[in-house]
């Protein structure tokens, strides 16, 4: 059996690594839980993912584009109170998030 690890989530804010300046939302991944119910709209606009592809929804308002996990640079990734969280899939140990602090640099 192939190992991947898992390293792009959905809601994760991502960059390409060539192109910093094109920030993007994750709205599918090649790990997502199929509920057996599907947005029509989605699936026709992306299709099917392969393994470790990713859907990203640009905030420039380009059209979404399917991308390979490796491409892209997580910028951020929300955490709530109460999530699960391992330093690495390999850890034994994980820990869950007791408080969350929200910091914003806002530029014009």
């Amino acid at each position: 059996m192939l190992a991947c690890f898992i390293q792009v989530f959905l809601e994760d804010a991502v960059y390409l690594k060539d192109r910093p300046d094109l920030l993007g939302l994750v709205v599918k991944t090649w790990h997502d839980f199929e509920s057996g119910e599907s947005d029509s709209d989605d699936e026709e606009s992306t299709g099917p993912i392969g393994l470790q592809q990713v859907v990203v929804h640009w905030a420039n308002g380009s059209a979404p584009e399917t991308l390979h996990e490796d491409d892209l640079v997580v910028a951020d990734r929300s955490f709530s109170h109460g999530d699960v969280v391992k330093r690495s899939p390999n850890d034994v140990m994980s820990g869950t998030v007791a408080d969350v602090k929200v910091e914003l640099d806002l530029q014009r």
